[in-house]
This record gives C-alpha cells, structure tokens and sequence, in this order.
C-alpha cells in the first residue's frame, strides 16, 4: 500500500512535471514514461527519507537526472 503522503506528492506535482520533462526531452511519450520512471524511484525512496521537506526539489533532482540519462542512452 502506498504512503498516503506519498499520493499526495504525486497529485501535487505530477502535471508540473511532466511539463518540465517534455521540455527537456520533446517526446511526449518519453516523458510520460520519464515521469512514471521518475515516481518508481521516488517511491522506493520515500521511506528512507529522514526530512520531508523540500520534496517538489527532490523530485525534480529524480527527474533531471533520469531525463538526462535517457538523453545520453538514445
């Protein structure tokens, strides 16, 4: 079951997001999978954080760099 703080994170921030993903990456369907690729990790991360806060930046952080690694792959 997922942390209910954890879908409220998602719901938040996903639309941003997935905005600033197509901006880097120009592919619509990349960036969606950017974005789903980018809430797994974040997910199996979330338990392990100590502070909660700042978490939009966490995100992006979790984002830009799987956005750049799928842009040095392809």
């Amino acid at each position: 079951m997922t942390d209910p703080a954890f879908e409220v994170l998602v719901d938040r921030h996903s639309a941003e997001i997935y905005g600033y993903l197509w901006r880097l990456l120009r592919d619509p369907e990349v960036a969606s999978d950017c974005l789903q690729d980018t809430y797994l990790r974040a997910l199996k991360a979330f338990p392990r954080l100590r502070h909660r806060d700042h978490l939009r930046a966490w995100l992006y952080t979790i984002a830009t760099r799987r956005a750049r690694s799928l842009q040095r792959e392809g």
